[in-house]
């Protein structure tokens, strides 16, 4: 059984609302990842050169 965010307001499976919910959930930490990654430099005296993009190891999606 999967959680609250599966089901539609009438008791339904919502598969598709639900991945969509999913997706942006790992684009927010994607987000939150890179801009730890920034402080981190920037607490060693480091500032990150270049883009920086992070790969979800379960899809293999890139962000960027």
């Amino acid at each position: 059984m999967r959680g609250k965010g599966f089901y539609n307001s009438s008791g339904l499976a919502d598969p598709t609302a639900w991945r969509a919910l999913e997706n942006i959930g790992r684009e927010e930490k994607a987000a939150r990842v890179i801009k730890r990654l920034r402080a981190l430099a920037a607490r060693h005296g480091f500032e990150l050169a270049g883009r920086v993009a992070v790969r979800d190891a379960r899809s293999g999606k890139v962000y960027r």
